[in-house]
């Protein structure tokens, strides 16, 4: 009896740390998926989440909506890839946001993409599923249907090109006239581009700025856009010029609800073809090739045209010729090379260049001759050969020759003797260098100067016994005062030929009543300015010394005269 009570009592303790061991194990088990399941959602609260959406999912064809795409962290904007959307839609221009909130110290960060679309085509469209830092949005489906209101580019945009000419030759231009109207809001439009005109074998350069203004056009308010373009053949043959080509898209509101729609606008000037001759082998000369060149020339003389052929040693004669050519840009322009006899000195000034209201180029040539002998000297003509593109045949362009008859002066004009030198061969520098090394012609000109200064006293020794000559000592004073005006003006705005002429008269006008020395001064003064604007390498100068010099004269010049009156009053 006892024994079996024992035996029970350990089958009761045994099943007793059975159960225990059981639960033990339950409460492990239990306790780890319970982890488990708190890591995952842990790691699933963490995850950044990427969602797509759109303003509406039943559309018309290019009717727009709004596809907003955003996730729950700072990311850069370049991280989504919209590219894939090409295919199906038309696309505005995406704006990107990110911003950051704080609710019961709770913070929230979200970056937002925001684009316009239009579907391209009818039927049913998926919005495909993009990627961003490892999230993914879900696809999208659009039911699209027919827009009732068909409006292509041409109600919008007229883009037109005129070719001025389709038949070259090599080395000639032609202009392409360019002309883009828009019969829209421009503030409509998105991402415009203008693509110039183009083509193998051409160099095409836009000929100054673009015009825009506003016109009406069938009572629609437009702007108008026009640019001119220069196209010069690199090579012979038959060459394309494709033309501009405008792409934009246009925002606009239609149907009862005013939707936007987005219309994409796309149009070109259209394909010209270019045929460029070769030079033809019998031509002779420079070649210019142009379908018109005309040269002219004006001969002037003391600021007006030249009224007679009989002039005086020493004046100076102003020729100018312009020439006129169609088609030819300025660089092509040939440069004019004319023999004068030795019996004249020729300056040459800078040819100036410019376009009439025509659009032909204009080259403009000054030069000014000097008779330095007398007799009758012929200027020659000019000529210039060039090849009628228009008429394909080779023609002369002539400004006439002029025969002059050239009287000597009644005074030696010693500037232009001084000056000669001095601006044919070298520049008012070197003209110093010599001074130092060796006297050069200054002996010569010292000598002259001496010789007028004994002249000059003998003048005087013969006025000084005239008697009743008031007149000849009152008048040359306010005449003098007027060439003294025009002379500093001339100096001052460094006008050689005009100051040469206005100091010869004013230095005429003193009838000899100045000192020597000065005289020699200004003449020096004078003679250096002449160089230094008629030198090889023009150098700069300042008029003051000889102003100075001038003012300094004229006062002399002043007092004498007062002099000489009033003692003419008291001569019996």
């Amino acid at each position: 009896m006892n024994m079996k009570l024992h035996t029970s009592q350990t089958y009761s303790r045994a099943s007793v740390l059975n159960t225990k061991e059981r639960k033990s194990s339950l409460s492990y088990l239990t306790g780890f998926v319970v982890s488990l399941l708190v890591l995952f959602y842990s790691a699933h609260s963490f995850a950044s989440q990427a969602i797509a959406t759109v303003s509406k999912n039943n559309v018309a064809v290019n009717e727009v909506f709004q596809l907003m795409i955003s996730i729950d962290k700072r990311v850069d904007a370049n991280n989504l890839d919209l590219s894939v959307l090409e295919s199906d839609f038309n696309m505005g221009r995406p704006s990107v946001s990110s911003y950051q909130s704080s609710i019961n110290g709770k913070t929230q960060i979200q970056t937002q993409w925001t684009l316009p679309l239009a579907a391209t085509k009818e039927g049913t469209i998926i919005i495909p599923s993009f990627r961003i830092e490892g999230s993914d949005t879900q696809p999208i489906a659009l039911t699209v249907s027919q827009n009732t209101v068909k409006q292509d580019s041409s109600d919008f945009i007229e883009l037109t090109g005129d070719l001025s000419k389709a038949r070259l030759y090599e080395g000639e231009s032609a202009t392409f006239d360019l002309k883009l109207l828009i019969k829209a809001d421009p503030r409509r439009l998105q991402s415009p581009s203008l693509l110039p005109p183009q083509g193998s074998g051409l160099n095409i350069v836009a000929k100054g700025e673009a015009n825009q203004y506003q016109t009406v056009v069938q009572g629609i308010q437009a702007t108008v856009l026009e640019q001119t373009f220069v196209v010069t053949p690199n090579t012979t043959g038959d060459l394309l010029l494709e033309g501009a080509r405008f792409e934009a898209t246009l925002i606009q509101s239609q149907g009862r609800y005013n939707a936007n729609v987005m219309i994409p606008l796309k149009q070109s000037s259209g394909v010209e073809k270019i045929t460029v001759l070769p030079k033809p082998a019998s031509y002779q000369g420079t070649w210019l090739p142009t379908p018109d060149l005309s040269l002219g020339q004006v001969w002037h003389q003391d600021n007006g045209q030249l009224a007679s052929t009989n002039v005086v040693a020493g004046e100076p004669i102003t020729r100018t010729l312009v020439l006129k050519v169609k088609g030819i840009p300025q660089e092509r322009l040939p440069n004019l090379v004319i023999n004068y006899p030795d019996s004249v000195r020729v300056y040459d000034e800078k040819p100036t260049y410019g376009e009439d209201k025509q659009g032909n180029t204009v080259m403009t040539i000054q030069q000014v001759i000097i008779p330095r002998s007398t007799g009758s000297i012929t200027l020659p003509e000019v000529k210039i050969n060039w090849w009628n593109s228009q008429l394909e045949k080779q023609e002369v362009a002539t400004a006439s020759a002029l025969t002059l008859t050239v009287s000597p002066a009644e005074q030696a004009n010693p500037i232009l003797a001084q000056a000669s030198e001095p601006a044919a061969a070298n520049a008012p520098a070197q003209v110093e260098v010599r001074v130092e090394k060796d006297a050069g012609y200054w002996p010569y000109v010292a000598l002259f100067f001496a010789l007028c200064w004994l002249a000059t006293l003998a003048v005087l020794w013969r006025v000084s016994k005239k008697q009743n000559q008031p007149d000849t000592t009152s008048t040359p004073s306010h005449v003098v005062s007027n060439h003294k005006s025009a002379l500093i003006s001339s100096l001052e705005k460094q006008h050689a030929i005009e100051a040469q002429h206005h100091f010869n008269v004013w230095l005429q006008q003193f009838n000899g009543q100045i000192d020597s020395e000065l005289k020699k001064e200004l003449q020096e003064q004078m003679t250096l300015f002449m160089a230094t604007q008629y030198a090889s390498q023009p150098q700069e100068w300042q008029p003051e010394t000889l102003i100075k010099l001038i003012n300094h004269a004229e006062k002399h010049n002043t007092k004498t005269t007062v002099s000489g009156s009033a003692l003419e009053k008291v001569t019996p």
